[in-house]
């Protein structure tokens, strides 16, 4: 099974996002873009994993701690690619976030497992392959959530559909 951990957005912030690719849309942007319940933030990806090895990724969550912290929406941004840009929107947790992503990619990384580590850029990506998009507009900016939480999320096609289903939570210390 194909493996990440993430944060869930909520309810306001991920109806903020639809606003903005709403825009985006209307504004003659094509792309694939992101479905509603797949809005979130990926704080560690891992990868195919084998069933077995569920309570291991689990255990490395349990061990990181942390506290809720604050995320704040900041600005819209674009990585530029060959054959369309992947649109997002940023957002700012402070030391708090980066700690936890980074303690979440050691405690795999002892536990055996090979993280992406890739430079942590904390965004939630709004579209891919993004073609003729305009200015993104700002429309999430500025919106807070108290994040008390994060998810290990599986991903798979299901009916030509990319579809992320909760697998476990772990709630702050």
């Amino acid at each position: 099974m194909r493996l990440f951990i993430a944060i869930d957005p909520g309810d306001e912030i991920k109806d903020a996002l639809c606003g903005v690719m709403e825009e985006l849309r209307k504004g003659g942007a094509g792309g694939r873009f992101s479905r509603r319940e797949n809005l979130h933030m990926t704080l560690a990806f891992i990868g195919e994993t084998e069933p077995e090895r569920l309570c291991d990724v689990k255990a490395a969550m349990e061990n990181v701690r942390f506290e809720p912290f604050l995320l704040k929406m900041t600005s819209p941004g674009r990585f530029r690619r060959d054959g369309g840009d992947i649109l997002w929107y940023g957002a700012d947790g402070g030391d708090a976030l980066a700690r936890l992503q980074r303690s979440l990619i050691c405690e795999l990384k002892r536990r055996g497992f090979s993280p992406d580590e890739k430079a942590f850029r904390p965004h939630f990506t709004i579209a891919r392959e993004a073609k003729n998009a305009p200015l993104i507009p700002e429309n999430a900016k500025g919106l807070c959530r108290r994040i008390d939480s994060i998810e290990l999320m599986k991903s798979e096609r299901t009916a030509g559909r990319l579809v992320y289903t909760r697998v476990f939570s772990r709630k702050a210390d």
